[in-house]
């Protein structure tokens, strides 16, 4: 661990100033710490997504356009947080079902979803959508060349709503991510 510390330190010391953007670095390099693992550990250890700093992005501008030509409304929330890991984002996104909101999570990294899950839930046939037999079919899924999701997801039957609002926050925090990325991609080259 001390000798991770110390790479992660001196990583630190040699990045200038110019490169730190606040709001993407800090993240990272609080997320670099946290999991850093001594050579003994396994580099894959499951991420405590709780443990690291959560980034709250104000639902204005072009985050709240990308919320709106997902969801086909306004976004529930004045603000949506992610979570972000060494090398992947966990988003938390809150959709619209049939009997509440549904506040769930993504994990998107390299473009796909990594892993999914729902936080909160009040729905009353939609209790299914919690289960790892429907969430397991988001591993993997990207955005196609269309904008929408690259494969179908099988809605559970009696609570079609609870599913595609499921759906909707899985589509909805693959373009925030993708858009994200973007944003840091041309802060790098600046």
């Amino acid at each position: 661990m001390k000798a991770e510390k110390t790479r992660v330190g001196s990583i630190l010391e040699s990045a200038t100033i110019s490169k730190l953007k606040a709001i993407a670095v800090l993240p990272l390099l609080l997320a670099l710490v946290s999991c850093a693992t001594t050579g003994d550990e396994a580099q894959s250890a499951k991420v405590d997504w709780y443990s690291m700093t959560a980034v709250s992005v104000p639902l204005e501008g072009q985050v709240a356009e990308i919320c709106r030509d997902s969801l086909g409304y306004e976004y529930p929330e004045t603000q949506i947080v992610y979570r972000q890991g060494v090398s992947s984002r966990a988003w938390e996104i809150a959709t619209r079902g049939k009997h509440g909101l549904i506040l769930s999570r993504f994990e998107v990294g390299g473009g796909s979803i990594i892993s999914s899950e729902v936080l909160k839930s009040r729905e009353q046939r939609g209790r299914q959508v919690k289960s790892q037999r429907f969430l397991k079919q988001f591993s993997g899924v990207s955005l196609s060349g269309e904008g929408g999701l690259s494969r179908r997801i099988d809605s559970i039957t009696g609570a079609t709503e609870s599913s595609r609002a499921v759906t909707d926050g899985a589509g909805l925090a693959l373009r925030l991510d993708k858009a994200l990325a973007q944003s840091l991609d041309s802060m790098e080259q600046d």
